[in-house]
């Protein structure tokens, strides 16, 4: 934008969508006024458009009420005990594709398969069915490769004084942890004290959930596809590096998204000419490759594509 002053009254001028002006011209010793707003219509910058989250989030269970087979955190000998148990997850919310978690095998287990900086949050429901008093104690466990361990700063409890005050408790945590390709990630509690340990707390099906969001990547590499045949990618794809040889042909994604990006090498010893799948090139002369070269395609729109190479 540019201003300027002419006869007691400002000019501006702006890019059409990025801002709003007003002017008012001054009466007499009165100053000339301007107000200037973001355009109703401005899309740049950050906003949630400006990248994607991978995210895993599932419950204990559906339904309400104690988990089946139940699970009585007031196990064990000692105080705080000396068993800790693990909290299943059987009700998958969302699971993008970098996460590995199974409902039935194992459920308590969650595999990152890319490395990054992870936020973990979680909540542990419990129900103290007796009349004393009972603290409970939830930790975040990570295996590295040689087994779970328990993480520092990642622990929550929660007190109840029994069914005389209050039983329902909910233990609440949330951690940020960098994690390795293959690394896994568990929940489990224990009873940190108790006036009886024979006395249940049972461990609920609602209210007991796990979310965890890769919120950066750490030495992340690229997903290479082999195009040794008629290969169509998606939306999904995007990021990844395309390696054609042979006979192989590349088709782009069909409404292919904005910010989807794919570079494609040609090493089928031959023109290679990508399939725009009914998307338009937004940069004329779009043809083949020749053999030994790569391309980047990169959806500067919902269904436009730009190219470079």
């Amino acid at each position: 934008m540019h201003g300027a002053t002419l006869n007691d009254n400002f000019v501006i001028q702006g890019t059409s969508n990025e801002i709003t002006v007003a002017t008012a011209a001054g009466a007499g010793t009165n100053a000339s006024s301007i107000t200037i707003g973001i355009d109703s219509g401005f899309s740049g910058g950050g906003g949630s458009s400006a990248g994607t989250v991978d995210v895993f989030s599932a419950e204990c269970n559906t339904g309400a009420g104690n988990t089946s087979p139940t699970i009585d955190i007031n196990a064990g000998s000692g105080n705080p005990s000396s068993t800790f148990l693990n909290i299943p997850f059987k009700h998958e919310r969302k699971k993008d594709s970098i996460y590995t978690h199974s409902t039935s095998t194992n459920p308590e287990e969650i595999t990152v398969t890319e490395a990054g900086i992870y936020f973990i949050f979680y909540n542990v429901r419990t129900n103290n069915t007796d009349t004393n008093r009972f603290v409970g104690e939830v930790f975040v466990y990570h295996d590295e490769g040689s087994g779970f361990v328990q993480r520092d700063f990642t622990g929550a409890t929660s007190y109840s004084r029994g069914t005389s005050y209050d039983t329902d408790m909910v233990m609440t945590g949330s951690t940020i942890l960098e994690l390795a390709a293959n690394d896994k990630i568990k929940i489990m509690a224990r009873r940190n004290d108790a006036d009886d340990v024979n006395d249940e707390t049972y461990v609920q099906k609602d209210g007991t959930s796990i979310h965890i969001a890769r919120i950066a990547a750490v030495g992340n590499k690229a997903s290479i596809i082999a195009a040794t045949g008629a290969t169509t990618l998606t939306n999904a794809q995007s990021g990844s590096v395309v390696y054609v040889t042979g006979s192989g042909a590349v088709t782009l994604p069909s409404s292919i998204e904005k910010g989807v990006q794919f570079v494609v090498i040609n090493d089928t010893g031959s023109s290679l000419t990508p399939s725009l799948n009914s998307n338009t090139a937004v940069i004329s002369g779009h043809g083949g490759m020749t053999d030994q070269t790569s391309r980047t395609y990169v959806a500067v729109s919902n269904g436009n594509v730009a190219f470079i190479g």
